[in-house]
This record gives structure tokens, sequence and C-alpha cells, in this order.
């Protein structure tokens, strides 16, 4: 790793000042959407304690993204589709089981998602020439993506944006109460559905940026580091939007300054906000609590 004073970083971090190079452009852009797109949905993954299924379920795609890495080759257009197919066979497998047996979901989650990460190196390991390829969607490398990828984050951004627009009030109850919002005739189901797809989409469209194995960090961290900072929901939602974003930021200056894996310096980036939130909070004498129902309704 190059000093933080040498000719080198100092000439590195000019050209990341002044977006000297396409792919640095590329890769902000990319990480900073996707960073944005995490952060928001994390606040309904946090609310819903759904944070093991977003773990899960950034593992369980791998036969889906080895299997469309086989077929299409480097294309993201055949990986996407392939996780995608994955993630929502390893979804149904993880909704069915519960019913038609005595165990919870946490057991079936445990099941699904653990057999199909291991069908997932079975693939890989019968193919070590694609292997090498696939790696890249295990732990991310945002200073190589391009366009394509871009294009796929801004997708993923503007969906996540709109199912809160649409569907603001709902979202809200079931978070935090969906007897209630069963109660009141909201097609609860239906809802988390919805849900469950648009975080498996986001998670695929994330693995160029932070890869399979750090995912959950970038779902996670932001939505609970203003969970610490902030009471209300509307708030919560702005706040670990930008901590997302700002997460990608530092997190790829990191990387393009000293040599560090992007998908890891990213993760590092959104762990040092919660520290730092997590100290405010102490030193302030206060924990961050669950917003009250009542508050949480009315914001």
């Amino acid at each position: 790793m190059d000093s933080l004073f040498s000719p080198a970083t100092a000439t590195a971090l000019t050209d990341l000042l002044t977006l000297k190079y396409d792919f640095l452009r590329y890769s902000l852009a990319g990480t900073v959407l996707i960073g944005m797109a995490c952060g928001l949905l994390g606040c309904f993954i946090i609310l819903r304690r759904l944070s093991l299924f977003g773990d899960a379920l950034g593992h369980a795609v791998l036969p889906g993204v080895m299997v469309g890495y086989l077929l299409g080759g480097k294309q993201f257009t055949a990986i996407f589709v392939g996780a995608l197919v994955a993630g929502l066979i390893a979804a149904l497998l993880v909704a069915w089981i519960p019913r038609v047996s005595r165990h919870r979901p946490d057991t079936a989650i445990g099941v699904v998602f653990t057999g199909m990460f291991g069908l997932g190196v079975a693939i890989m390991s019968l193919n070590q020439a694609g292997s090498s390829g696939v790696t890249t969607f295990l732990f991310g490398r945002a200073l190589g993506i391009g366009p394509v990828e871009v294009g796929w984050a801004a997708g993923a951004l503007a969906t996540v944006l709109l199912l809160v627009v649409l569907a603001y009030r709902q979202l809200q109850l079931l978070s935090f109460d969906p007897v209630q919002a069963m109660t009141m005739g909201l097609p609860v189901g239906a809802l988390t559905a919805i849900l469950m797809s648009v975080l498996t989409g986001t998670v695929i469209v994330s693995l160029p940026v932070v890869g399979a194995v750090l995912v959950v960090a970038l779902l996670v961290i932001p939505g609970a580091t203003a969970y610490l900072l902030v009471a209300r929901f509307g708030p919560m939602l702005v706040v670990a939007t930008m901590l997302g974003g700002a997460s990608a930021v530092v997190g790829l200056a990191c990387s393009h300054l000293f040599g560090w894996a992007s998908g890891a310096a990213i993760v590092l980036a959104a762990t040092g906000f919660f520290l730092i939130a997590l100290a405010f909070t102490l030193l302030k004498g206060r924990f961050g609590q669950p917003a009250r129902r009542a508050e949480v309704v009315g914001a």
C-alpha cells in the first residue's frame, strides 16, 4: 500500500477528485446509486427483521450467476437473469417449506440458501476456467464496472424509489405492525412479495459492486446507522439513503487510493459511519430507540 503522502497517492487523489478517467466516473456513479438503493431498502429489511434473508439471498444466487456466466459469458444481462431466477426459486422454497413442515422460516432459510450456495460452488468447481470471472460477483469490483452496470444500478434505485413513493404508508405500517396492516385489509402478502422481489433485484444488481459475500452489509449497515440517529420513519429513510451513498464514495476513494478491494472498502466505510453514530449516541447518553408506532404512522 502506498504511503498516504507518496507522489503516487497524490496523483491518484488528483485523478479521483477530477474524475480524470472514464472508469472513475462509471465507478462513482454506479457505487453511489447502489449505495443509495441499498440504504433506502435496508430500512425495511431492518424493521421487518429480514437481515438474515438478505444475507442468505446474496449467497443463494450463486448457482444462477454461474449458469448465466456459462451461457452468456460476461454479459451482465445473462448473469442477472440467471441470478434472478435462482433468487426467486430460493425465496419460493423458503416460503413453501414452513407451510408443509414443522420447520420455522429461519430453518428454511438456513437449509435452502446454504444448499443453493453449495450448488453454486459445485458448479464453479466443475468449470475452473470460468470461476475466475465469477469471483467478481462474489467479492465485487466497483472500479471495473461500466455503463451497463451503471444503467442497472440506476434502474434499481428508480425501482426502490417508485415502490416507496407509491406504497409509503402501506410499507410503513407493514414494517411496524403487520398484524394491524392485515386487520385494516392491506394486501400484506402481495406487499411482502413485491418487497422481496425488489430486494432480490437490488441484491443481484449490487453483485458487481460489493459481491454476494458483502452485499448484506450495504443493505443493513446504513439503515442500522440511521436507526441510531433518528426516531421517525421518514427521516430514517432519508438518512439511510444518504449514508449508503456516502459509504460508496468513501469506500471507492479508499479503494482507488490505497488498492483495497472495492467491496470491502465500501463496507468498511459504512461500518465506520455506524461506529461514529454509535459513539455519538453513547456520548449523548441516549441509545437509538425504535420509534413509537403513533409517531411512525403520523410521520
